[in-house]
């Protein structure tokens, strides 16, 4: 094609660069950027650190006051809690780089472009529709496996 570029080494990831998870946190399913997601992160169990919404979570973060091994749950940010899905860019980019090992999960949504880390987004149902996501409590152990 005229004006496309193709790199020589192919494509970076061979399943492409989301994923689809589902499980009991997120029956609907959730979406996690896969390309940004180390790879001794594809299987990980780690205890919720559980926030009611981002300014809650982005106070904590900031503060650190968390754990690098915690899982980060920033709930009720979801299509109808939000309401209207707001972005969790800011708090993505607090935990670190891509190179973090702290996942961060939330009903609401994050953009493709300028987040770090590994991000568990629009898991569905949301926390105000009684999804799962309501329940977790701190300290509940998550699972996430990404792959076969």
């Amino acid at each position: 094609m005229e004006g496309c570029s193709e790199v020589p080494w192919g494509s970076i990831l061979k399943t492409g660069g989301l994923t689809v998870l589902r499980g009991s946190l997120a029956p609907g399913g959730s979406i996690i950027r896969t390309a940004s997601v180390r790879r001794d992160k594809y299987i990980y169990m780690g205890p919720a650190r559980v926030f009611d919404g981002k300014l809650e979570a982005t106070e904590a973060l900031l503060n650190e006051d968390y754990d690098p091994d915690d899982v980060i749950v920033v709930r009720y940010e979801g299509p109808k809690g939000g309401p209207g899905m707001p972005e969790l860019c800011s708090e993505a980019q607090i935990l670190g780089t891509e190179e973090s090992a702290t996942y961060l999960v939330t009903d609401g949504r994050y953009s493709g472009g300028g987040n770090a880390g590994t991000i568990v987004g629009f898991v569905t149902l949301d926390a105000f529709e009684g999804g799962p996501i309501a329940i977790v409590r701190n300290g509940n152990p998550i699972r996430y496996t990404i792959g076969d």
